[in-house]
Protein backbone atom coordinates (compact mmCIF):
# COMPACT_ATOMS: atom_id res chain seq x y z
CA UNK A 1 0.00 0.00 0.00
CA UNK A 2 2.86 2.20 0.85
CA UNK A 3 3.99 1.91 -2.66
CA UNK A 4 0.53 3.37 -4.02
CA UNK A 5 -0.23 5.76 -1.25
CA UNK A 6 1.67 8.15 1.34
CA UNK A 7 1.22 7.58 4.73
CA UNK A 8 -0.73 10.26 5.32
CA UNK A 9 -3.12 9.48 2.66
CA UNK A 10 -3.23 5.53 4.12
CA UNK A 11 -4.28 7.14 7.85
CA UNK A 12 -7.17 9.58 6.56
CA UNK A 13 -8.59 6.90 4.48
CA UNK A 14 -8.87 4.46 7.38
CA UNK A 15 -10.12 7.71 10.18
CA UNK A 16 -12.81 8.32 7.55
CA UNK A 17 -13.73 5.02 7.07
CA UNK A 18 -14.06 3.71 11.00
CA UNK A 19 -15.85 7.36 11.49
CA UNK A 20 -18.68 6.42 8.63
CA UNK A 21 -17.59 9.35 6.33
CA UNK A 22 -16.26 6.99 3.33
CA UNK A 23 -19.22 4.31 2.76
CA UNK A 24 -17.35 0.52 2.55
CA UNK A 25 -19.50 -2.64 0.33
CA UNK A 26 -21.05 -4.70 3.39
CA UNK A 27 -22.27 -7.04 0.63
CA UNK A 28 -19.68 -9.60 1.40
CA UNK A 29 -20.90 -9.48 5.38
CA UNK A 30 -24.01 -11.49 6.60
CA UNK A 31 -27.29 -10.42 8.40
CA UNK A 32 -25.67 -11.34 11.48
CA UNK A 33 -21.88 -9.94 10.71
CA UNK A 34 -20.32 -13.53 9.72
CA UNK A 35 -18.17 -13.36 6.42
CA UNK A 36 -20.40 -14.85 3.54
CA UNK A 37 -18.33 -17.85 1.35
CA UNK A 38 -16.87 -17.14 -1.67
CA UNK A 39 -18.42 -19.71 -4.38
CA UNK A 40 -15.62 -19.66 -7.54
CA UNK A 41 -17.44 -19.44 -10.90
CA UNK A 42 -18.27 -22.78 -12.92
CA UNK A 43 -16.67 -23.35 -16.01
CA UNK A 44 -18.61 -22.45 -19.35
CA UNK A 45 -17.53 -23.50 -22.31
CA UNK A 46 -16.65 -20.71 -24.74
CA UNK A 47 -18.92 -21.56 -27.12
CA UNK A 48 -22.19 -23.62 -27.61
CA UNK A 49 -21.58 -24.68 -30.47
CA UNK A 50 -19.03 -27.07 -31.54
CA UNK A 51 -16.64 -25.79 -34.21
CA UNK A 52 -17.43 -26.06 -37.86
CA UNK A 53 -14.13 -27.43 -39.24
CA UNK A 54 -14.77 -30.52 -36.04
CA UNK A 55 -16.69 -32.58 -38.31
CA UNK A 56 -14.31 -32.65 -41.21
CA UNK A 57 -11.24 -32.97 -39.04
CA UNK A 58 -12.98 -36.02 -37.59
CA UNK A 59 -13.80 -37.53 -40.71
CA UNK A 60 -10.57 -37.29 -41.84
CA UNK A 61 -8.53 -38.38 -39.02
CA UNK A 62 -10.89 -41.58 -38.55
CA UNK A 63 -10.58 -42.73 -42.24
CA UNK A 64 -6.64 -42.35 -41.77
CA UNK A 65 -6.23 -43.52 -38.37
CA UNK A 66 -8.38 -46.61 -39.02
CA UNK A 67 -6.27 -47.30 -42.03
CA UNK A 68 -2.48 -46.60 -40.68
CA UNK A 69 -2.99 -48.24 -37.63
CA UNK A 70 -4.43 -51.31 -39.67
CA UNK A 71 -0.91 -51.20 -41.63
CA UNK A 72 1.42 -51.76 -38.95
CA UNK A 73 -0.76 -53.96 -36.90
CA UNK A 74 -1.72 -55.71 -40.39
CA UNK A 75 -4.91 -56.91 -39.28
CA UNK A 76 -8.59 -55.14 -40.27
CA UNK A 77 -9.49 -52.19 -37.90
CA UNK A 78 -12.57 -50.26 -37.23
CA UNK A 79 -12.88 -47.34 -35.78
CA UNK A 80 -15.76 -44.71 -34.38
CA UNK A 81 -16.65 -41.56 -33.15
CA UNK A 82 -18.36 -41.95 -29.63
CA UNK A 83 -18.45 -38.49 -28.62
CA UNK A 84 -17.31 -35.26 -28.63
CA UNK A 85 -17.47 -32.06 -26.38
CA UNK A 86 -15.96 -29.15 -24.80
CA UNK A 87 -15.18 -29.35 -21.11
CA UNK A 88 -12.43 -27.87 -19.01
CA UNK A 89 -8.97 -29.43 -19.01
CA UNK A 90 -9.69 -30.61 -15.14
CA UNK A 91 -12.90 -32.65 -16.38
CA UNK A 92 -10.48 -34.50 -18.41
CA UNK A 93 -7.95 -35.24 -16.17
CA UNK A 94 -10.50 -36.70 -13.56
CA UNK A 95 -11.84 -39.13 -16.51
CA UNK A 96 -8.53 -40.39 -17.40
CA UNK A 97 -7.85 -42.61 -14.57
CA UNK A 98 -9.14 -45.42 -16.65
CA UNK A 99 -6.73 -45.28 -19.39
CA UNK A 100 -3.62 -46.71 -19.36
CA UNK A 101 -1.15 -44.84 -20.90
CA UNK A 102 -1.14 -41.14 -22.73
CA UNK A 103 1.53 -39.38 -24.56
CA UNK A 104 1.67 -35.68 -24.62
CA UNK A 105 2.09 -33.73 -28.23
CA UNK A 106 1.98 -30.44 -29.56
CA UNK A 107 0.58 -29.29 -32.70
CA UNK A 108 2.95 -26.75 -34.49
CA UNK A 109 2.89 -24.13 -34.97
CA UNK A 110 0.20 -23.67 -32.47
CA UNK A 111 0.92 -22.79 -28.84
CA UNK A 112 0.10 -25.41 -25.87
CA UNK A 113 -0.32 -29.08 -25.69
CA UNK A 114 -2.42 -31.20 -26.17
CA UNK A 115 -2.61 -35.38 -25.19
CA UNK A 116 -3.58 -38.94 -26.58
CA UNK A 117 -4.84 -41.40 -24.29
CA UNK A 118 -5.35 -45.66 -24.65
CA UNK A 119 -7.02 -48.01 -22.49
CA UNK A 120 -5.28 -51.24 -21.68
CA UNK A 121 -7.95 -53.23 -23.28
CA UNK A 122 -7.15 -51.55 -26.59
CA UNK A 123 -3.43 -51.51 -25.57
CA UNK A 124 -3.26 -55.69 -24.93
CA UNK A 125 -5.23 -56.47 -28.26
CA UNK A 126 -3.29 -53.96 -30.31
CA UNK A 127 0.19 -55.88 -28.88
CA UNK A 128 -1.78 -59.33 -28.76
CA UNK A 129 -2.25 -58.81 -32.68
CA UNK A 130 0.92 -57.15 -33.67
CA UNK A 131 2.37 -60.72 -32.60
CA UNK A 132 -0.05 -62.56 -33.88
CA UNK A 133 -1.96 -63.54 -31.28
CA UNK A 134 -5.92 -63.35 -30.89
CA UNK A 135 -6.80 -59.55 -29.83
CA UNK A 136 -10.34 -61.19 -28.27
CA UNK A 137 -7.97 -63.52 -25.93
CA UNK A 138 -6.01 -60.85 -24.11
CA UNK A 139 -5.75 -60.23 -20.52
CA UNK A 140 -5.03 -57.01 -18.93
CA UNK A 141 -5.20 -58.18 -14.99
CA UNK A 142 -2.15 -57.00 -13.37
CA UNK A 143 -0.08 -57.31 -16.51
CA UNK A 144 2.19 -54.24 -17.51
CA UNK A 145 4.13 -53.75 -20.78
CA UNK A 146 7.60 -55.50 -21.72
CA UNK A 147 10.29 -53.33 -23.69
CA UNK A 148 9.21 -54.81 -26.69
CA UNK A 149 5.81 -54.43 -26.39
CA UNK A 150 6.52 -50.66 -25.16
CA UNK A 151 8.18 -50.45 -28.58
CA UNK A 152 4.89 -51.71 -30.78
CA UNK A 153 2.89 -49.73 -28.39
CA UNK A 154 5.26 -46.41 -29.31
CA UNK A 155 4.47 -47.69 -33.01
CA UNK A 156 1.41 -47.22 -32.83
CA UNK A 157 1.24 -43.97 -31.39
CA UNK A 158 3.54 -42.59 -33.71
CA UNK A 159 1.29 -43.98 -36.60
CA UNK A 160 -1.89 -42.24 -34.40
CA UNK A 161 -0.31 -38.97 -34.30
CA UNK A 162 0.70 -38.98 -38.01
CA UNK A 163 -2.76 -39.76 -38.82
CA UNK A 164 -3.71 -36.71 -36.76
CA UNK A 165 -1.28 -34.30 -38.77
CA UNK A 166 -2.48 -35.51 -41.94
CA UNK A 167 -6.06 -35.22 -40.88
CA UNK A 168 -5.34 -31.84 -40.02
CA UNK A 169 -3.42 -30.20 -43.01
CA UNK A 170 -6.60 -29.40 -45.23
CA UNK A 171 -6.84 -26.73 -42.75
CA UNK A 172 -3.45 -25.68 -41.86
CA UNK A 173 -0.21 -26.97 -42.55
CA UNK A 174 0.76 -27.82 -39.29
CA UNK A 175 3.51 -30.95 -37.82
CA UNK A 176 2.58 -32.99 -34.89
CA UNK A 177 5.38 -33.03 -32.33
CA UNK A 178 5.38 -35.57 -29.33
CA UNK A 179 7.05 -34.18 -26.15
CA UNK A 180 9.39 -36.36 -24.23
CA UNK A 181 8.14 -35.66 -20.89
CA UNK A 182 5.04 -36.95 -20.35
CA UNK A 183 4.22 -35.15 -16.95
CA UNK A 184 4.28 -31.51 -19.36
CA UNK A 185 0.20 -31.96 -20.00
CA UNK A 186 -0.03 -30.93 -16.47
CA UNK A 187 2.92 -28.01 -16.41
CA UNK A 188 1.72 -26.86 -19.52
CA UNK A 189 -2.39 -26.39 -19.62
CA UNK A 190 -4.31 -25.05 -16.76
CA UNK A 191 -7.24 -26.75 -15.69
CA UNK A 192 -9.76 -24.40 -16.46
CA UNK A 193 -8.66 -23.79 -19.90
CA UNK A 194 -11.41 -25.26 -22.63
CA UNK A 195 -10.55 -28.17 -24.57
CA UNK A 196 -12.10 -30.32 -26.92
CA UNK A 197 -12.10 -33.65 -25.62
CA UNK A 198 -12.62 -36.46 -28.74
CA UNK A 199 -13.34 -40.19 -27.35
CA UNK A 200 -13.18 -43.03 -30.38
CA UNK A 201 -13.88 -46.86 -30.06
CA UNK A 202 -11.13 -49.03 -31.68
CA UNK A 203 -12.31 -52.63 -32.56
CA UNK A 204 -9.76 -55.24 -34.19
CA UNK A 205 -10.69 -58.93 -33.94
CA UNK A 206 -13.42 -58.62 -32.02
CA UNK A 207 -12.42 -56.83 -29.29
CA UNK A 208 -12.58 -53.05 -28.97
CA UNK A 209 -11.39 -50.33 -26.79
CA UNK A 210 -10.88 -46.77 -25.84
CA UNK A 211 -8.67 -43.57 -27.94
CA UNK A 212 -9.32 -39.84 -26.65
CA UNK A 213 -8.02 -37.07 -28.25
CA UNK A 214 -7.92 -34.04 -25.93
CA UNK A 215 -6.74 -30.67 -27.75
CA UNK A 216 -6.94 -27.49 -26.55
CA UNK A 217 -10.25 -25.25 -27.87
CA UNK A 218 -7.88 -22.49 -29.25
CA UNK A 219 -6.68 -24.48 -32.23
CA UNK A 220 -9.87 -24.43 -33.86
CA UNK A 221 -9.88 -20.79 -33.05
CA UNK A 222 -7.08 -19.86 -35.86
CA UNK A 223 -6.99 -15.78 -34.74
CA UNK A 224 -6.29 -16.85 -31.16
CA UNK A 225 -4.07 -20.21 -31.37
CA UNK A 226 -1.65 -19.53 -33.90
CA UNK A 227 1.03 -16.16 -34.12
CA UNK A 228 0.40 -14.48 -37.67
CA UNK A 229 -2.96 -16.60 -38.16
CA UNK A 230 -4.84 -14.08 -40.29
CA UNK A 231 -1.41 -14.09 -43.05
CA UNK A 232 -0.66 -17.55 -42.64
CA UNK A 233 -3.64 -19.14 -42.75
CA UNK A 234 -4.76 -17.36 -46.08
CA UNK A 235 -1.64 -18.16 -47.68
CA UNK A 236 -2.47 -22.05 -46.60
CA UNK A 237 -5.75 -21.78 -48.37
CA UNK A 238 -4.45 -19.83 -51.20
CA UNK A 239 -2.17 -23.02 -51.80
CA UNK A 240 -5.11 -25.07 -51.56
CA UNK A 241 -7.13 -23.90 -53.77
CA UNK A 242 -4.21 -23.60 -56.29
CA UNK A 243 -3.69 -27.07 -56.06
CA UNK A 244 -7.55 -27.82 -56.42
CA UNK A 245 -7.56 -25.85 -59.82
CA UNK A 246 -4.83 -27.76 -61.02
CA UNK A 247 -6.31 -30.75 -60.25
CA UNK A 248 -9.45 -29.75 -62.43
CA UNK A 249 -9.85 -31.44 -65.40
CA UNK A 250 -9.28 -29.37 -68.58
CA UNK A 251 -11.38 -30.15 -72.12
CA UNK A 252 -9.32 -29.79 -74.74
CA UNK A 253 -10.42 -30.32 -78.36
CA UNK A 254 -8.43 -30.58 -82.45
CA UNK A 255 -10.56 -28.80 -85.17
CA UNK A 256 -9.66 -30.91 -88.35
CA UNK A 257 -11.93 -28.30 -90.08
CA UNK A 258 -15.49 -27.14 -90.83
CA UNK A 259 -17.51 -28.35 -94.16
CA UNK A 260 -21.06 -26.41 -94.69
CA UNK A 261 -23.52 -28.76 -96.16
CA UNK A 262 -27.39 -28.22 -96.84
CA UNK A 263 -30.12 -30.04 -95.36
CA UNK A 264 -30.82 -32.41 -98.43
CA UNK A 265 -27.50 -33.54 -98.20
CA UNK A 266 -27.45 -33.87 -94.62
CA UNK A 267 -30.26 -36.21 -94.75
CA UNK A 268 -28.81 -38.16 -98.08
CA UNK A 269 -25.37 -38.65 -96.37
CA UNK A 270 -24.22 -42.59 -96.06
CA UNK A 271 -21.25 -44.60 -94.84
CA UNK A 272 -18.47 -44.52 -96.57
CA UNK A 273 -19.64 -40.38 -97.79
CA UNK A 274 -16.19 -38.08 -97.88
CA UNK A 275 -16.31 -34.66 -96.38
CA UNK A 276 -14.43 -32.13 -97.91
CA UNK A 277 -13.09 -29.61 -94.87
CA UNK A 278 -11.77 -25.65 -95.46
CA UNK A 279 -8.56 -26.92 -94.25
CA UNK A 280 -5.41 -27.25 -96.20
CA UNK A 281 -3.67 -30.39 -95.51
CA UNK A 282 -0.60 -30.08 -94.06
CA UNK A 283 -2.40 -26.68 -92.73
CA UNK A 284 -1.88 -25.44 -88.73
CA UNK A 285 -4.92 -26.60 -87.13
CA UNK A 286 -6.69 -25.05 -84.15
CA UNK A 287 -6.38 -26.72 -80.27
CA UNK A 288 -9.40 -25.02 -78.29
CA UNK A 289 -8.93 -25.44 -74.39
CA UNK A 290 -12.02 -24.93 -72.76
CA UNK A 291 -13.82 -23.95 -76.12
CA UNK A 292 -11.31 -21.11 -76.45
CA UNK A 293 -8.44 -21.51 -79.05
CA UNK A 294 -5.50 -21.45 -77.38
CA UNK A 295 -2.61 -23.72 -79.46
CA UNK A 296 -1.61 -23.97 -83.30
CA UNK A 297 -0.17 -27.56 -84.75
CA UNK A 298 -0.35 -30.42 -87.02
CA UNK A 299 -1.79 -34.00 -86.22
CA UNK A 300 0.44 -37.21 -86.47
CA UNK A 301 0.45 -40.36 -84.94
CA UNK A 302 2.52 -41.77 -81.13
CA UNK A 303 3.23 -45.42 -81.24
CA UNK A 304 -0.85 -46.70 -81.92
CA UNK A 305 -2.58 -43.71 -80.81
CA UNK A 306 -3.22 -40.34 -82.63
CA UNK A 307 -1.78 -37.08 -81.51
CA UNK A 308 -1.14 -33.45 -82.24
CA UNK A 309 1.79 -31.34 -81.80
CA UNK A 310 1.79 -28.15 -80.67
CA UNK A 311 3.44 -25.50 -82.95
CA UNK A 312 2.65 -22.21 -81.48
CA UNK A 313 0.36 -20.37 -78.83
CA UNK A 314 -2.03 -18.44 -80.47
CA UNK A 315 -1.87 -14.56 -79.36
CA UNK A 316 -5.00 -12.98 -77.32
CA UNK A 317 -6.61 -10.29 -78.37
Amino acid sequence: MNKILAQDEVEALLQGLSGGRIESDLRAVGADGSVVAFVPPRFEPPEKKRPAVLEMLNSRFLRFCSDDVARVLRIPVGMRLLNKKIVSFDETQRSSDAFFRHVVFRIQPFAGTAFLEMDARLIFAMVEASFGGSASRSYIEGRSLTRIEQTVVDRIFKSVLKSLEHAWKFMHEVTVERLPEEGARSEEIVPEASVVSLRYEMTLHGQSGCLMLCIPHEHFDSRAGMPHAASQKEHVWEKNLKDRLMEAPVEMTVELGRARLTGNQLLHMQVGDVLVLDAEAGSLLCCRVGGIPKYQGVVGRMKTNKAFRIVKEVESK
